[in-house]
């Protein structure tokens, strides 16, 4: 089966809105047919409002194409309007040269010296372009909004999904079993760090379960229920993990998607506790440059492959996969996430380019 090109939505707009505008016009002008000495024929009249069209079709695409450019960059009116009036005027002249050379062309005229032969009615004819550039500007506005709610929709999803991840993967009965069972045997060897375990336990509970329902939070935030987990897992594994916290106080206003980091975390000593030696050392570091923001997160061990899928493929660990899609959705075009293995380390970097006022 022979599979006919697609034909972008844009241009079955331009065939159709010029066709209508030139039948209508073609249906306004018959009953001054023979009253005006540029309407002396119907063939006249029919030809000069089709190659209107016509050269409508040609100029409004070609200004479409420089107002699309303009969308990629820092879009003003102050800069929009003057180019638009410009390019108004420069199609509607176009068009009325193209349209009065064919009437003059079918009537048989011969042409003249007079400036009014062709560019008669230019006028008329730019505020014909202006009104498309506003119905343009108009509809792109809207595509652009309705591309923002879509992208706020599924930021939204993609947050909610990472957080029941999280809680599906820390709250469940293999990890309180874990951290209830250590709490166990330190309620009589040591009941001081099992009262420790528990605060930590339930400060980490409630945070997962009652906080702000917001996209983003502090850096701050993110990195105090990474030290409790953090704590949990050292009450469990001992002296057999060794943990560094570096997070300097101008990076902790800085806000990013809530639970973010937590599935870097996790794999860091689920993996690293598979592959490295004792202790295991896992280190979170951040930085702030003029420009950026640079987090960290490595473990000693070696990079172990997800069960579904290659490292470095398409298809990575859920938790990788759902850092990539937040920090796609959070910072689009201006970060990047890495994943590396070297000199026995295993390091996940996050960089994220900061806004001009410095947030991010």
């Amino acid at each position: 089966m022979i599979r006919l090109p697609k034909i972008a939505p844009f241009w079955v707009l331009q065939v159709v809105g010029w066709a209508a505008y030139g039948l209508i016009s073609f249906v306004g002008v018959l009953p001054y047919v023979g009253l005006a000495p540029h309407l002396d024929s119907v063939k006249s009249a029919f030809l000069s409002k089709a190659v209107f069209a016509i050269a409508g079709i040609v100029c409004s695409g070609v200004m479409g194409i420089f107002y699309r450019r303009e969308s990629l960059r820092s879009f003003t009116w102050i800069r929009v309007v003057p180019v638009a009036i410009l390019f108004s005027y420069s199609a509607g002249v176009v068009a009325m040269i193209a349209s009065n050379g064919a009437r003059l062309i079918v009537s048989g005229k011969p042409f003249t010296t007079r400036w009014s032969e062709f560019f008669g009615g230019a006028i008329n004819a730019s505020a014909v372009f202006l009104a498309w550039s506003a119905c343009y500007f108009a509809i792109r506005s809207y595509r652009e909004l309705e591309k923002e709610k879509r992208g706020a929709l599924r930021a939204n999803a993609l947050a909610q999904q990472a957080q029941l991840e999280a809680l599906r993967s820390q709250v469940n009965p293999h990890f309180l079993f874990n951290a209830l069972n250590s709490i166990h045997a330190l309620v009589r060897e040591n009941p001081p760090k099992a009262q420790f375990a528990v605060e930590e336990l339930s400060e980490f509970l409630r945070y997962s379960l009652v906080r702000s329902k917001g996209l983003d939070v502090p850096l701050s935030e993110e990195v105090e229920i990474l030290e409790r987990y953090l704590a949990i897992e050292s009450v469990r594994f001992e002296e057999k993990l060794c943990v560094r916290v570096e997070v300097p106080p101008e990076v902790r206003d800085i806000r990013v998607p809530g639970f973010l980091l937590h599935p870097l975390i996790e794999n860091a000593i689920k993996f690293g506790m598979q592959t490295s030696t004792l202790p295991l050392h896992v280190c979170l570091t951040a930085k702030r440059t003029a420009s950026s923001l640079r987090v960290a997160i490595a473990n000693t061990g070696r990079w172990v492959i997800p069960q579904n899928g290659l490292a470095g493929g398409s298809r990575i660990g859920l938790g990788m996969r759902i850092v990539a899609q937040r920090l796609e959705q959070a910072f689009p075009g201006r970060h990047r996430f890495q994943c590396q293995e070297r000199d026995g380390w295993v390091e996940n970097v996050i960089e994220i380019q900061l806004e001009q006022a410095g947030g991010a």
